[in-house]
């Protein structure tokens, strides 16, 4: 296998548009980063391509700064995030923290300097903190904490994508017994964990294919 610090071909499973976010499938081939936390930036493309065509990639853990596509306005100094077609945006996505911006963008497409501030591994793992208050999805990854003030919270977890990344739940009042259903656990597809007292507490590690329970003081139903 060839190195070229900094700088690595790839070839492309959908079309590719010049400094855009790229991540990579298991199969070896790029394509645009959305603002889904399970996706990983591995760099920013250098010239747009198309779909089957080998595209060079800049890759965000070889230093300096970058030039890419705005999803919108970004103030500079903004933290930039992750956004839909390999762009970043100043709206804040769970694990998809790029970097901040050296300057300010207008508009939707213009192209700005980021200084990466995590590599993408990092960023898919970083800490996320949530504080759910009524029926919603968990963000696999994330330190969930329930706040069920307005009434019962019936939340969903879905699968990861990350083998080995925990996911913590934590309930946050004594207000009202809530539930997270858990789609695939060692137990039961799907598992359902019950809440019912201040700092009960749900920690469970993914394994690749289900979820496994690390540390429980909530209770299964």
């Amino acid at each position: 296998m060839g190195w070229n610090e900094g700088i690595k071909a790839f070839t492309t499973s959908a079309a590719v548009l010049a400094r855009r976010l790229v991540k990579m499938a298991s199969t070896g081939l790029v394509a645009h980063c959305t603002a889904a936390a399970a996706d990983i930036a591995i760099g920013v493309s250098e010239y747009a391509v198309a779909s089957g065509a080998v595209c060079s990639v800049k890759l965000l853990n070889c230093g300096g700064t970058f030039e890419m596509t705005a999803a919108g306005a970004i103030t500079a100094g903004a933290e930039v995030y992750q956004a839909a077609d390999g762009k970043v945006s100043a709206t804040v996505v769970p694990g998809g923290k790029i970097g901040i911006a050296i300057e300010a963008a207008t508009a939707d497409g213009d192209i700005i300097e980021v200084l990466p501030v995590l590599s993408s591994s990092e960023s898919a793992v970083e800490a996320v903190q949530n504080a759910l208050a009524a029926d919603a999805a968990i963000t696999p990854g994330a330190v969930t904490y329930l706040n069920p003030a307005a009434g019962a919270i019936t939340a969903t977890l879905a699968d990861d994508t990350v083998p080995g990344r925990l996911t913590t739940i934590i309930m946050q009042t004594t207000a009202t017994s809530s539930t997270v259903s858990i789609a695939h656990h060692v137990t039961s597809d799907p598992e359902v964990a019950t809440f019912d007292a201040i700092d009960e507490t749900l920690v469970l590690i993914w394994t690749g294919t289900e979820y496994a329970t690390i540390y429980a003081s909530a209770t299964f139903v």
